[in-house]
């Protein structure tokens, strides 16, 4: 799996690159925690509402090709 996501992650970045000036974003996002309003003690996690900002923003702003979700 971890070789399909590295070759995702690259095609979009270069379709990032090559299409960007012509008004077209790709981008991905990766999320590195629990999706979960709580979690037990020591798990890393993130409100469901935050990543969805998190993934708005990136929609919007359009200048970034990659986004990390993480702790």
């Amino acid at each position: 799996m971890n070789i399909a996501q590295a070759g995702l992650r690259d095609w979009v970045h270069n379709l990032h690159n090559t299409l960007g000036e012509r008004g077209v974003h790709a981008a991905t996002v990766a999320i590195n925690l629990m999706i979960a309003e709580q979690a037990p003690e020591g798990y890393p996690h993130r409100a469901p509402d935050d990543i969805a900002q998190a993934y708005w923003d990136l929609h919007t702003r359009r200048d970034q090709a990659e986004h990390v979700v993480s702790a």
